[in-house]
């Protein structure tokens, strides 16, 4: 459908879309400092994704800890958090998605939650689901050795109108790397890291803007 046929089909979800991706490309060309710091989740065209590696778990146990994550991560404004465990087949994944559901069944409803293998399972569910291919930003943990160019995906993504996928918890080993966006500000030397909690709360406020509203 032609911009002209959106604006005359009466189609008024159709109109406001339009609408939202005008103004976003032209904040983007005249004002892109506006767009680093603004809340930008209601131009977002495609969903965010999180994808929570369950392996540092392994030493400490789950606790609340993991409830606070999945809680926040659903407030902020995600669509989806995935649980993996590479290491097991995904089964302490399942087992966690299950224990979760039952102990946030108003904040996690049943859709909220997917158990997965690793990235490469959910980046194809988010591409069957989107019909595009995801953006994977391999976050790790989060430190001051390591900044994360956040505001360049915010853009980034608003451009391309593309899905999103945050990985947390384990750092990228190069197994994964077709899936990887490549981070133009990552260090070799990374030291003092955020817990896994804060590195999550950090990166989604920055992307969405959370605090901005």
């Amino acid at each position: 459908m032609c911009i002209r046929d959106s604006l005359l089909s009466g189609n008024h979800g159709a109109v406001e879309t339009w609408r939202r991706k005008e103004a976003v490309r032209r904040t983007l060309e005249r004002r892109p400092d506006i767009v680093e710091d603004a809340d930008v989740r209601p131009y977002l065209q495609r969903n965010v994704y999180v994808l929570l590696y369950l392996e540092p778990f392994g030493k400490t146990g789950y606790g609340a800890g993991l409830a606070e994550i999945a809680r926040d991560t659903r407030v902020m404004g995600c669509n989806k958090l995935f649980l993996a465990s590479a290491e097991d087949g995904g089964k302490t994944a399942a087992e966690q998605v299950k224990k979760l559901k039952e102990i946030l069944p108003g904040i996690c409803g049943p859709s909220f939650l997917k158990s997965v293998k690793g990235i490469e399972e959910a980046a194809e569910w988010v591409r069957r689901k989107e019909k595009l291919e995801p953006i994977v930003i391999d976050v790790g943990f989060f430190s001051k050795d390591r900044v994360t160019d956040l505001k360049r995906v915010k853009r980034k993504v608003l451009e391309d109108g593309r899905p999103v996928i945050f990985t947390f918890g384990r750092p990228n080993d190069g197994s994964e790397a077709a899936h990887q966006e490549k981070d133009p500000c990552k260090k070799e030397k990374q030291r003092e890291f955020l817990s896994l909690h804060g590195s999550l709360t950090i990166v989604l406020e920055r992307f969405f803007g959370f605090c901005r509203c």
